[in-house]
């Protein structure tokens, strides 16, 4: 678990915090963060569902809101985006299953000679 000491002495860049009852314990910590080390972004996460709390978590300076269920597809875009903003970020694709060294099989097969 980090302190706010600690997040000041590492390269964090980006903080997600639970969204609990009292919301403004969260809310506080929010901006002890930004007071501390301003570049860092903060995601919620939240079992609620409830668009009022993203709003002010928002104006509040939070990155993002996400409800649970959380999509992890959706956890990653934002997660990336927030880095992104920065660090340049690399992402590396992976070529299809169905390749030989970046090159498609089937176009390999067909250029042996195969059907």
């Amino acid at each position: 678990m980090y302190t706010l000491d600690s997040i000041q002495e590492k390269t964090v860049d980006v903080i997600i915090l639970v969204l609990e009852k009292p919301f403004e314990k969260a809310y506080e910590l929010l901006s002890q963060i930004k007071a501390g080390v301003a570049e860092v972004e903060v995601v919620f996460v939240s079992r609620f569902d409830d668009e009022t709390l993203w709003i002010e978590a928002i104006q509040r300076g939070a990155y993002e809101y996400l409800s649970k269920p959380l999509d992890l597809s959706e956890l990653k875009r934002i997660l990336v985006q927030a880095t992104e903003k920065h660090h340049s970020v690399n992402v590396v694709k992976r070529p299809p299953a169905d390749s030989v060294n970046g090159r498609r099989a089937g176009a390999e097969a067909r250029a042996l000679g195969a059907k």
